[in-house]
């Protein structure tokens, strides 16, 4: 591998000392005179016969009420799919569905006008439960009927495989509705100003924002502009936030600066969550446990509206196999609608809930086949060549075998550990592993990334990127792929971020992409601005181009030594001559689309890993208590050590909550525990040991051999987790979250001796 001052190394983030300090300054910091209020739905499904708004206008303190009618391009909230309006004027499909927005000096006068709007509304049955949704098709949450999305991948010949098998194991499993929980709520403001309407927005994607609004509200495009202000957090939730759509229908009509936040009760009851899945799963091995076949189905909760959850579906199908070579393939995948709160991204994208049944499975398979769970992995591992569940054949950057055994050598020392101390009293310890692998970017569709770069007589560099740091440190990688790659100090680069008025659209930042995507049209601006500087001086020392290199800010003639010229006199020099303008530099990883089967190319690069969990199960109470994760993932390459294992650990102890903890529990439409003080999340106290370890398998497309590795962090954590109880206990939990309660249910179940 090559050596690289910038690369690689534990650069803190950009941004770290104004978060530490309290300098940084988030949306909820600015104030504004006028604040708007959503009026949702209580009821989870009827039919709008008068929406009144007339004494609620009367409200002292009241500005301004809009309601559908109001709306002057389309009344849509998801312009994807194109199933939900952005305000309800017809049918109401879940409870907290938005039907008006409320312009008022403080919440308190909202909610007096809340009371004051006459709803008049013809209930309809409600059908909440996914299995219920497929049967019932006299309860229609769609005119099209329950069903939104059905799709099947199919490989091989699954019939001839499970004929032939030695082994077959069948089970069915079930994943849990989780909330997002990120520590800032939904915010934002907004203000109209000659003639352009800006909205300052905590988001994942201004420039999708932007153009959401401009079909919403029939502008030109120059005349919408929305920035993406910092951002406490998102892990998928603020990817298709309804709240820059609200603001900018508010600020239009009103023309007045106004100001949203979200209470934490509204995130818990009204914004997107995980899909819930129901999961059957048979898997067909041969005697010395070579994997044959894989069959199933997947049940998802979409809840009300689409949102992603058709595309949450596919790429849980194209992941369902894990990481491991399996010849033949079918499973089938039903999106059903219900009248639940709609459903759509969370870190992992589907991958987390189909990982872990698979993980469990192999599991209870090597059991069966009297192996450890490592051999049995170690049977099956991808490798370069093999084809995946769509058919692609994988090529270089493959490192699941590497991870793998750097987590074998650790829980040989883990168990020698542990085994000794052994059982004391009511409590048992157990050790468990799970692999995983998530392909890198959006799937199967054109996902391109595009930047500028500014090379200044000063010697120092702009960069634009439309990419949004959520907290994830992307602003600080692209800053150190700039740096490694034009040789210049951190400090004399400038990242100008998520401005849809002066920066690029370099996507959406989500299924790990901005690393690997915008880092690598990051590297490709830079190499294309060398090129333009190393034209300029081959022509002026008179000699070629491959000659020249750069190195302490000196470009020089590697045959001619004293040829040399200061890069910032060079950057003056080409600037003079006009051939160094605001370069572009761009990438579109290679992908195709899938076809009736989902076979085909759906991502250019997969991110690999492996993690082992050990946990003390107090048989009495059920508690369960992780002492320890180790957690060894193929990053291609890391820019950054610190930011790797921020993620890494960050993912661990996610994945914890929602393998022992994170429920969201509705009933009859309405969510019932909403509030951090019923919806459990891990704290610090929680947090375990986590050891990382890091692999770096160079990807060839990617910048300096990076992939993005955000979200392989917390997808094999819950079955590691869950197969570390079934180690401690002998019993195997088959439904998330596993709770202390599910725990003991389960013990006395199984008569299990106290």
């Amino acid at each position: 591998m090559s050596e690289f001052k910038i690369i690689g190394k534990p650069i803190p983030r950009h941004d770290a000392i104004a978060k530490v300090q309290g300098d940084l300054k988030y949306a909820d910091d600015f104030s504004c005179a006028l604040n708007f209020y959503v009026f949702r739905s209580k009821v989870s499904h009827a039919k709008i016969k008068l929406i009144d708004i007339s004494k609620a206008l009367k409200v002292p303190g009241v500005y301004s009420i809009i309601t559908a009618k109001d709306i002057p391009g389309q009344n849509l909230a998801d312009f994807e799919n194109k199933d939900q309006p952005l305000l309800a004027d017809k049918i109401i499909r879940y409870t907290g569905e938005p039907i008006a927005l409320i312009v008022a000096q403080n919440r308190d006068i909202a909610e007096l006008a809340f009371k004051k709007i006459n709803l008049e509304l013809e209930i309809l049955k409600e059908v909440v439960d996914p299995i219920e949704a497929m049967k019932n098709s006299s309860i229609k949450v769609h005119e099209k009927g329950n069903i939104s999305t059905q799709i099947t991948l199919e490989k091989g010949n699954i019939e001839k495989a499970f004929k032939e098998a030695n082994v077959v194991i069948e089970n069915q499993y079930r994943t849990s509705m989780c909330e997002h929980a990120y520590l800032e709520p939904h915010v934002g403001f907004g203000e109209y100003d000659d003639g352009i309407l800006t909205i300052k927005v905590s988001t994942q994607n201004p420039h999708l924002n932007r153009d959401e609004i401009t079909l919403l509200l029939n502008l030109p495009l120059n005349r919408v502009r929305v920035i993406q202000v910092p951002t406490g957090g998102a892990f998928g939730g603020k990817k298709e936030s309804q709240v820059p759509l609200f603001l900018a229908l508010v600020v239009y009509k009103t023309k007045q600066k106004i100001k949203i936040l979200f209470s934490r009760e509204e995130e818990f009851c009204f914004s997107t969550k995980r899909l819930p899945f129901i999961i059957s799963l048979s898997i067909a091995t041969n005697r010395k446990g070579k994997l044959l076949g894989l069959k199933g189905k997947i049940i998802a909760d979409n809840g009300a509206y689409n949102y992603s959850g058709p595309s949450v579906l596919k790429r849980a199908l194209i992941h369902v196999t894990g990481p491991y070579y399996v010849p033949n393939i079918k499973v089938e995948g039903i999106l059903c609608y219900t009248n639940n709160i709609p459903t759509s991204n969370m870190r992992g994208f589907g991958v987390p809930q189909v990982n872990f049944v698979m993980e469990s499975q192999m599991d209870i398979l090597a059991k069966k086949l009297d192996m450890t769970p490592i051999k049995l992995r170690l049977l099956n591992y991808f490798v370069s060549g093999d084809k995946t569940a769509t058919s692609q054949i994988l090529k270089k950057s493959v490192g699941i075998k590497d991870t793998i055994l750097a987590i074998d050598e650790r829980m040989k020392k883990e168990k020698e550990r542990i085994y000794k101390i052994g059982s004391v009293g009511n409590e048992r310890i157990g050790i468990g592993c799970a692999c995983m692998f998530y392909g890198i970017g959006k799937t199967a569709t054109p996902n391109p990334s595009t930047v500028w770069l500014e090379l200044l007589d000063s010697g120092k560099a702009n960069l634009y990127t439309g990419c949004a740091d959520i907290g994830q440190g992307s602003t600080t990688i692209l800053k150190q792929i700039v740096a490694e790659e034009l040789d210049f100090p951190l400090e004399d680069i400038i990242v100008i971020t998520a401005d849809t008025k002066l920066t690029p659209d370099s996507g959406l930042t989500g299924a790990s992409r901005q690393t690997y995507i915008t880092g690598k049209a990051t590297q490709n601006t830079c190499k294309r601005a060398k090129e333009i500087i190393f034209k300029e001086l081959a022509e002026f020392f008179k000699t070629r181009i491959d000659n020249l290199k750069l190195k302490e800010k000196i470009i020089y003639d590697k045959n001619n030594p004293s040829n040399c010229f200061p890069l910032k006199e060079a950057i003056i020099k080409c600037r003079k001559k006009g051939v160094l303008h605001l370069i572009e530099g761009y990438f579109n990883p290679k992908t195709t689309k899938l076809d009736e089967k989902m076979q085909g190319i759906p991502y250019a690069t997969y991110g690999f890993g492996t993690q082992c969990a050990i946990v003390k199960v107090d048989i009495e109470t059920g508690q369960v208590r992780v002492l320890k994760i180790i957690a060894a993932h193929d990053v291609g390459k890391a820019i950054n050590i610190l930011n790797v294992e921020g993620q890494i650990e960050g993912g661990c102890v996610m994945g914890m909550g929602q393998a022992l903890l994170e429920e969201l529990v509705i009933k009859k439409g309405e969510v019932v525990n909403h509030s951090f003080a019923e919806y459990l999340i891990p704290t610090a106290v929680d947090a375990p040991e986590i050891e990382t370890v890091i692999i770096e398998k160079e990807e060839e497309t990617g910048p300096f051999g990076a992939k993005g590795m955000a979200e392989c962090t917390n997808i094999p954590t819950m079955a590691a987790i869950s197969n570390a109880i079934s180690d401690a206990i002998g019993i195997r939990m088959k439904n998330l979250p596993i709770t202390a309660e599910n725990i003991l249910q389960e013990l006395k179940k199984n008569n299990y001796l106290f």
